[in-house]
Parts: C-alpha cells; sequence; structure tokens
C-alpha cells in the first residue's frame, strides 16, 4: 500500500478527549476540565482512499509499577475516598477508604511473605468475587505472587488441572466444601503446601502473622515484579502478550510460540531458557529470548541448539 499522505480534517467530529481523568470514590464525582474535541486523524492512499483513521489516547500509556500499585496509589492520592464498600450482616453496607485498603493490602501481603511464598509464586484463588477475594488478589501482587483464580463451581478434576498446570503453591478458598474439594486431591498436588479458607479467619491470620516484616519487604516485591512490569511496558508499546506457564514443557512452549507468532520471549530462569533455546530452529518469527535474572538477550532468529525431531505429547 502506498501511503502519501497525512490528513486532519475538520469536518467530522471525533471523540472528547480529556486532559486528565480519574475516579475519586463511589460518591464523589470526578472534576475534569473542559473536554476538548479532537478531530481524527486520516491516513490516505495514493489513490485518496481512507486507510487508517487514528485519535489521541485518552489516558497516558503505564510507564511504571504494575497492578500492585494500585491501592497504594489511591492511598497516597486520595486516602480518604471510598474505593470498596462490605456488606455487613445486619444488610447495611460499609464503605472502605483508600487508606484502609491499601494498609490492609500491605498487611496480608507481609503475611504471605512471612509464609515463606517467594516472588514469583503461584497462588490459586477458589472463592467468588467476594471483599476477600479482591483483598488477597491485590496482596498476593504486592507480595510479588501471581495469582490463579479458580472458579468456584469447578469440579474436583478442574481444580486439580489447574492447581497442578500451574504448579500453584498455595490456595486459598472460601467455604468448608470448597476446602474439601481441593483436600481430596492433595495427594496429586505435590507443589500445594498452603491451603486456606477464608470464612475460617484466615487472612486475619495472616496479618498477624506478618507483623514484624518490615513494609520495605513488600516494597522490594513490588519492584522487582519483572513479570508484570514487562507485561505492562508491553502493552505501553502497543504489543500484545503471551502468557507460557513455567511448567511448561518444551513442546508446550513451542507450540504457544509457534501458534501465536511471537517475535520476543522473556524467561525467568536459565532452565527456562534451555527449553526455548532447544526450540529454536523450529521458531522462525522469534528474533528475541531474554532472561530475567542475567538481563541477557539473543537476537538470532534461528540460533540457538537443534530442537529434538518430531513433537512430543
Amino acid at each position: 500500500m502506498d501511503l502519501e499522505e497525512v490528513e486532519v480534517l475538520d469536518a467530522e467530529p471525533g471523540p472528547l478527549q480529556h486532559p486528565r481523568h480519574g475516579v475519586r470514590g463511589r460518591h464523589q464525582q470526578s472534576v475534569l476540565a473542559t473536554p476538548v474535541l479532537v478531530e481524527p486523524t486520516k491516513v490516505r492512499a495514493a489513490d485518496g482512499t481512507v486507510r487508517q483513521v487514528s485519535v489521541p489516547a485518552f489516558a497516558q500509556p503505564v510507564r511504571r509499577g504494575s497492578l500492585a500499585e494500585i491501592p497504594f496509589d489511591n492511598a497516597r492520592e486520595a486516602p480518604s475516598d471510598a474505593v470498596l464498600s462490605r456488606k455487613q450482616p445486619d444488610g447495611s453496607w460499609q464503605d472502605v477508604t483508600a487508606a484502609e485498603f491499601a494498609a490492609e493490602v500491605l498487611a496480608v501481603a507481609k503475611g504471605l511473605i512471612a509464609e515463606g511464598l517467594r516472588g514469583g509464586d503461584r497462588i490459586a484463588i477458589m472463592a467468588r468475587t467476594t471483599y476477600e477475594w479482591t483483598l488477597l488478589d491485590f496482596a498476593s501482587w504486592a507480595a510479588g505472587l501471581v495469582t490463579v483464580p479458580i472458579y468456584p463451581t469447578s469440579s474436583a478434576f478442574q481444580a486439580r488441572w489447574i492447581l497442578q498446570d500451574s504448579g500453584a503453591v498455595a490456595c486459598a478458598v472460601e467455604t468448608a466444601d470448597q476446602g474439601r474439594v481441593i483436600s481430596q486431591e492433595r495427594r496429586q498436588l505435590g507443589d500445594l503446601t498452603h491451603l486456606w479458607q477464608f470464612d475460617t479467619g484466615a487472612l486475619g491470620r495472616l496479618k498477624k502473622l506478618g507483623r514484624n516484616i518490615p513494609d520495605d519487604a513488600v516494597a522490594a516485591r513490588r519492584a522487582t515484579y519483572e513479570w508484570t512490569l514487562l507485561d505492562f511496558a508491553s502493552w505501553a508499546a502497543g504489543l500484545v502478550t503471551v502468557p507460557i506457564y513455567p511448567t511448561s514443557s518444551a513442546f508446550q512452549a513451542r507450540w504457544i510460540l509457534q501458534d501465536s507468532g511471537a517475535v520476543a520471549c522473556a524467561v525467568e530462569t536459565a532452565d527456562q531458557g534451555r527449553v526455548i533455546s532447544q526450540e529454536r530452529r523450529q521458531l522462525g518469527d522469534l528474533t528475541h529470548l531474554w532472561q530475567f535474572d542475567t538481563c541477557g538477550s539473543s537476537a538470532s532468529g534461528s540460533g540457538g541448539s537443534p530442537g529434538p525431531s518430531g513433537d512430543r505429547p
């Protein structure tokens, strides 16, 4: 396609561009500057056909941090604003401020670290989308963990498959029935060392357990969460990320890379790097391979050790 011209047309209205957009809680309206009408930019081919239409982004791309920063950013910018609301036993609702939620996230995250969970460990959550689910999700991210959701209606087989496939070392459930579903599969879940239950006070015990963990330990975990950081950086650069479980076999990893047409792959460890490297000859699109713990990269499209012939089951 021969693109010759880029023009901004003033005859057609475009979407509204807001200099700043933010919501400060459920009960407070956002204060926005006067909206500015932004006209679309149109790219035309040599024959005048419009090939592309674009407008400026509504929000700036993410340049730092990860999802783990959201509670702490909210607490710093608007500590008294309500961010969540909890239903009480009498049926009423009680607001949770940004500062209160961030404090709870920090306390649970310290408990997870005190339990021995390391950055990059998988933690599964089998529950409805309750307050406890949300709290543990953010606390897990703050502790550098990766959350693995399990539908509360999942069968024992489905739950076991997800736990095995993800290599989860911890699992939190909401009810005793869900706890029994996971417990009956424990013999086949060699990686699973922790099983917690929300309605018996598991999160409260985690808070107590983490009292002696310094706040800086959580801040350090958030700062070194390479996977999430790279994920956000990829989105900011307009790229599409394709996750590969760290427990995937060489065959599974190769299939994902081939099927997605990935041009770059980031791994955490040297062992994972070798898994990908042995498949490089069959990955014609893959031109970059990076390793988090060495910050190294390779830019050879067909380099690496030759992979074994044939697919492995």
